[in-house]
């Protein structure tokens, strides 16, 4: 209990117009921004090219995928 009133009064101390982000901290964030962005780009593609490569494997909403798959049928 005693690790957490010590926290809070420590917290109080500092002005929190004196506290600023390290430069260093902005050239992280664009990094990691621009790494999601990739990411992001890559897996649009991938989505776009999973459809356009599905082939035989689409499926027809509302058709069994194969003669087997008729409901009712019980194996």
């Amino acid at each position: 209990m005693h690790g957490v009133l010590a926290a809070l009064v420590a917290a109080e101390e500092i002005d929190p117009a004196t506290v600023r982000p390290s430069p260093l901290a902005s050239v992280f964030f664009l990094v990691l921004l621009g790494a999601v962005i990739l990411l992001l780009w890559s897996f649009l593609r991938h989505l776009r090219r999973a459809q356009s490569n599905l082939g035989p494997a689409r499926i027809v909403p509302g058709a069994p995928a194969s003669p087997g798959d008729v409901e009712g049928d019980s194996r």
